[in-house]
């Protein structure tokens, strides 16, 4: 266990100077190869003729997340993931796929004002059919958000970003 974490490390080392080098606040590993590479092995397929995977990585400067379907999610945490419990997971309806395009869009524009970390909850704005939704979130990541924002993201009006994402 503790090389399959060394391997990561290294990978999510490699990863984070790749976003320095290219200014982005993050990066997206949807296929098949990609995903592998960073999970060191582990694997997001279902079907072999397809270059994408079951699930994709959202890498970024402090987080890492786990986008996949409410059909794949549990599949994913048992048998792919069960080693990386530090992974944020957010799962999306299987029978709409551009669903993980709209929550990746979700994390990117939530502003901090539109979080109440205290009470655990959070809006959307403009989401799925262009309407407003309330999410609650874990006391765990209600405190690293807490701790992100103290931290990091004082002078930030979005969550991730200064400016518009």
């Amino acid at each position: 266990m503790d090389d399959l974490f060394k391997e990561f490390n290294i990978k999510k080392d490699r990863l984070f100077e790749y976003l320095l080098y290219k200014k982005l606040d993050g990066v997206l590993l949807a296929k098949r190869s990609n995903y592998a590479w960073l999970m060191c092995g582990r694997t997001n397929r279902i079907v072999d003729a397809s270059e994408t995977g079951a699930a994709a990585l959202l890498f970024s400067k402090d987080k890492l997340y786990l986008f996949t379907t409410n059909i794949e999610m549990e599949r994913m945490k048992n048998e792919e993931i069960n080693d990386f419990d530090f992974l944020e997971c957010v799962q999306y309806n299987w029978f709409e796929p551009q669903n993980l395009e709209k929550k990746i869009s979700e994390i990117v524009n939530l502003k901090k004002e539109e979080l109440d970390l205290n009470e655990k909850t959070g809006w959307v704005r403009k989401g799925k059919g262009s309407k407003d939704r309330l999410f609650i979130m874990s006391e765990s990541i209600a405190e690293e958000l807490r701790e992100f924002m103290n931290i990091k993201a004082k002078d930030y009006t979005y969550l991730f970003s200064k400016d518009k994402p």
